[in-house]
Formats: C-alpha cells, sequence, structure tokens
C-alpha cells in the first residue's frame, strides 16, 4: 500500500507527425511520399521514424512495369527494460522494393512481381537478413456475367515499433522487445458482384502465415523493480510467435444515391500458434457496418458499428514474492464487445455546421482491453468551422 500511494501511474504519451506527398504526371517517377514520426511519454521514452516511399512506373506496349522503393528507419529508447532495468536501444533498418509486371487493360489483369527486403538492427550487427517474396495478382472480368473472381498472393515484412503498438494497445509498457514480422505467405482468393442497381456483394477466403507475429500478454509481477508504475500486473508486453491465421470474410455494398450508402463486413478467422497457448486477445468473428445518409442537402447522419467477437487473454496471478519467470499466464474467455459510434450533422451554411457524436459500447465485459474497462457512455455536441484559404 506504501508504494503505490507514492507511485505516479498516470502515462501520457505525445506523437507528433509530419508528412509530405509529391505526384508527377506524364513522369516516370510517379509519387513520392515522406513521413516523419516523433513519439515520447512520461517515462522517458523516445522513438523516431522516418519512411520514404516511391513509385515509379515504365510503360511498355498495353502493360507496364513497375517500381515501388521503400526506406524505413526506426529508433527506439527505453529508459530501462522491465526485468533488468537496464536501458534499451533499438534502431532498425529496413529497405525494400518491388518490380511487378501489370496489365489492367484488358478482361484478364494480372500482376506478377517480386519484393526484396533487407532489415538490420545498427544496435545488434548479428540482425541482418535478406527476404524475398512473390507479388502476384490475377483477376478476371468475364463480357456477361457479374461475377469478377481474383487471387492475390504476396507477402512481406512489416517493421514494428512502440508507436504502431501503442497505437493498437494503450496499456502497452514503455519497454518492448522490438522486431519485425514476416508475412512469409499472405493469400486471399474470392470473387465480387457488380449489379446495375449499386448494389455490389463478395466473398473471400485467406490464408496469412507469420513468422514473429505480435501477441499482447500482461506482464507478471516483478518484486526486482517495485517502484515502476506499470509494474503491478498492470500493463501489456508484446511477445513473437510463429502464426498461422485462416478465415472468411463477406462483403456487400449498398449505393443508394450520392452521398447515400451502406456497407457490411463480416469476418471469421482461426488462428494456430506454434509456441503459445492461444492467439492472445485476437476476436475470431468480428463485424463492421457502416452508413452514411444526407437529407435535404443540409441534414447528415452516419453510424459506425464495430464487434469483436469472444477473445482468450492472459490473466497473471499476483504473488509478490514469486519471480516473473515462474509466473505463467492462466487462459481466460473475454466475451464479445460492441462499439456504436453515432454523428448527426446540420450544416448552416458553406462555412459553419453544428454536429453531434454518440459512442456506445455493450456487452457483459465492456472491455476491449482485460481489466481496463471501456466508456459505456460518450456524448459530444459542438460546431465546426471551414477555412478557406488560397494560394
Amino acid at each position: 500500500q506504501f508504494q503505490t500511494e507514492n507511485l505516479n501511474p498516470q502515462q501520457r504519451r505525445n506523437y507528433l507527425q509530419g508528412s509530405s506527398r509529391w505526384i508527377w504526371y506524364d513522369n516516370f517517377l510517379q509519387k513520392a511520399t515522406l513521413k516523419l514520426q516523433h513519439t515520447a511519454d512520461d517515462f522517458s521514452t523516445s522513438e523516431q521514424l522516418v519512411t520514404l516511399n516511391a513509385q515509379m512506373r515504365l510503360e511498355i506496349f498495353d502493360a507496364y512495369l513497375t517500381f515501388s522503393p521503400h526506406v524505413q528507419l526506426v529508433r527506439s529508447q527505453f529508459a530501462k527494460d522491465y526485468f533488468s532495468g537496464e536501458a534499451v536501444e533499438t534502431q532498425q533498418r529496413l529497405l525494400s522494393s518491388g518490380v511487378q509486371w501489370v496489365n489492367l487493360k484488358n478482361r484478364f489483369k494480372y500482376k506478377i512481381g517480386l519484393q526484396g527486403y533487407y532489415w538490420g538492427d545498427a544496435a545488434n550487427t548479428s540482425e541482418q537478413q535478406w527476404y524475398v517474396y512473390p507479388d502476384l495478382t490475377l483477376l478476371y472480368q468475364p463480357k456477361k456475367s457479374k461475377i469478377q473472381p481474383y487471387l492475390y498472393l504476396s507477402g512481406g515484412l512489416d517493421t514494428n515499433s512502440y508507436t504502431t503498438f501503442s497505437n493498437q494497445n494503450p496499456f502497452v509498457a514503455p519497454t518492448l522487445a522490438l522486431r519485425p514480422t514476416d508475412r512469409a505467405w499472405d493469400a486471399k482468393l474470392g470473387f465480387d458482384t457488380v449489379f446495375n442497381t449499386g448494389v455490389t456483394f463478395g466473398f473471400e477466403s485467406f490464408y496469412t502465415q507469420k513468422r514473429w507475429a505480435p501477441l499482447f500478454q500482461k506482464l507478471a509481477f516483478n518484486p526486482a523493480t517495485p517502484s515502476t508504475a506499470y509494474g503491478f500486473v498492470n500493463s501489456y508486453g508484446v511477445l513473437y510467435d510463429h502464426q498461422q491465421k485462416f478465415g472468411a470474410q463477406v462483403k456487400a455494398n449498398l449505393e443508394l444515391q450520392e452521398d447515400n450508402q451502406l456497407s457490411i463486413v463480416l469476418g471469421y478467422a482461426a488462428y494456430q500458434q506454434e509456441k503459445e497457448e492461444a492467439a492472445w486477445n485476437l476476436p475470431g468473428l468480428t463485424a463492421k457496418i457502416n452508413g452514411e445518409f444526407k437529407f435535404f442537402n443540409r441534414l447528415g447522419f452516419s453510424f459506425d458499428l464495430d464487434y469483436w467477437g469472444n477473445r482468450t487473454v492472459a490473466e497473471r496471478p499476483v504473488f509478490l514474492n514469486q519471480s516473473p519467470e515462474s509466473n505463467s499466464p492462466v487462459a481466460v474467455k473475454l466475451k464479445g464487445v460492441t462499439q456504436l459510434q453515432l454523428e448527426a450533422r446540420y450544416t448552416l451554411n458553406d462555412q459553419w455546421n453544428m454536429y453531434l457524436q454518440s459512442q456506445l459500447l455493450a456487452g457483459d465485459s465492456a472491455q476491449v482491453w482485460n481489466t481496463y474497462p471501456t466508456y459505456t457512455n460518450l456524448l459530444l455536441v459542438g460546431m465546426r468551422y471551414k477555412f478557406d484559404i488560397l494560394f
């Protein structure tokens, strides 16, 4: 009790991002994007991300050859490791480039290519590896049929960072082991249907094989660092496992008229882990429904409904004198949760509009992350002003 009263558990994260995009017409270099990000928090964490993407295209007869170079630098500094208490620094460097042969002018459309990656950690020179993945897209549009089958086959290397993890899970501890995720296989097979009535329908089956797939799991209590505010089984760590994910997804979209549409996406996924008992915090069943409606050119209404199905999460028993190595997680079920966001807007004129927003959370647990109940009701009322700035 004495320790907890003298700890400040508040965690404030500051995110700063700047980006610039360039587009060229009738040029070999078509577009480029530069993004700079900085993240810091109350526990002396500092992270910088630099990302540069470019797309080049060379037209040859009825097809064209594309190149897509990509550079990303991630420098992460944590004040101390969760268990050892020593400072941790990671400097990730990711270089990649893809080459594709693309033809989109005929009924049979295709993209055939390869993606090459190099990843290294400047703080650990032994961690330097090369990767190569296929990049295949096949799409067929029959002349009479409304059904358009397609096949995607690809892979890739995704850098992981404190910035991306904290955006996914706000209760992640500010001390993480960072390494990239290797998407060895990422395949999708399905079809889309297009009707003249504005209705589209699609079905898709997918299979993904990942090495070092990140999973969030509660960190065990560490009696060696009792002065750490996030060290009382109240924060999440990230662990990596080899994972296979397979399932299916159904999509439907209805466009009634301009500015009025309704879309529905239902998905189910199953997971197989190599080491871990379960795919921690990952739901099997998911649903997403979006609607956008406009009445009398002034009144607008929109809603977003998201559903996460039952998840298996890891509970950590708390024994103050137990070592973290002997504190094994206990698997428990977290029930599904539904989040509904509503917004009504009324346009006064070209610059001003009023809005009313509401967020509702439904479910037996009302928790996206275990032991952290979410607000079940939020209400916002306000006005927006649009600036017209001419250069």
